[in-house]
């Protein structure tokens, strides 16, 4: 009996030894305010779309975020959003709309993290109107 106990005492005690490390966002989402805005290079608002690619045998679900109307920099048409292991990268849910607040890597990926003011939207009321003010030098208006 008291075998089992030392036995079932070092398997429970050996599963939180074996784990791997766990990683935290350390960070407080921001509001959307001109200040944060300024940090971020470009803002969008988009839709998600998965759609299924066929790879060989495999099929492959793969998440797109269809910018639909641009505040600041220059996204355009569809994106792909960067995921890492790490517990801060944003998770698009699929049929929802969001406003990005985002870091474009080259033409296509993009970069979104919790610690960024990105969230889903409703309706064009949940933009706050200083955004359509923005005017960025990727922007014509901005070059008049």
């Amino acid at each position: 009996m008291r075998f089992f106990r030392l036995l079932s005492l070092m398997l429970f005690t050996g599963c939180f030894l074996a784990t791997a490390p766990a990683y935290a966002c350390k960070c407080v989402r921001p509001d959307i305010t001109a200040d944060s805005a300024a940090t971020f290079p470009h803002i969008f608002k988009a839709t998600i779309h998965r759609p299924v690619a066929h790879i060989g045998e495999k099929y492959i679900r793969t998440t797109i975020l269809r910018v639909q109307e641009n505040f600041k920099g220059d996204a355009s048409g569809d994106l792909l959003p960067l995921h890492n292991k790490g517990s801060c990268a944003f998770q698009f849910e699929e049929g929802k709309t969001y406003l990005v607040f985002a870091k474009i890597d080259g033409e296509i990926h993009v970069s979104a993290s919790l610690c960024s003011p990105t969230r889903v939207i409703e309706s064009d009321e949940d933009i706050p109107a200083f955004l359509r003010d923005i005017k960025t030098p990727t922007d014509p208006a901005a070059v008049e």
